[in-house]
């Protein structure tokens, strides 16, 4: 259950990144 919540972060995370990443 916590690895579930962790990967779920995880791909909230990496998603605020990309999309600021391509605001640059």
């Amino acid at each position: 259950m916590v690895l579930g919540l962790t990967n779920h972060l995880l791909s909230i995370l990496f998603y605020q990144l990309e999309r600021t990443w391509k605001g640059i």
